[in-house]
């Protein structure tokens, strides 16, 4: 079985209400749009999250999320 290296990625995530900033966990060479667009499944984990308005009001500090990726309007890396 071969070792995948998985890396922690710095992303901010829009949805139509909240900016969600954390860590995605990638394999190496993963994209963040190869991530989204590699998804079989509908929700996807983030950790070390902080959750904020679109306004900029800090609403949410957590270990760990999971995202509906139906909800993100926008995303990048390194946030």
């Amino acid at each position: 079985m071969e070792d995948k290296h998985i890396r922690k990625e710095k992303v901010e995530l829009f949805t139509d209400e909240e900016v969600l900033k954390g860590y995605l966990h990638v394999e190496e060479g993963f994209r963040l749009k190869d991530f989204l667009n590699a998804l079989e499944v509908q929700f996807f984990p983030l950790t070390e999250v902080e959750v904020f308005t679109r306004q900029g009001k800090r609403i949410l500090k957590s270990p760990f999320i999971c995202v509906n990726k139906d909800k993100i309007v926008l995303g990048r890396e390194g946030g």
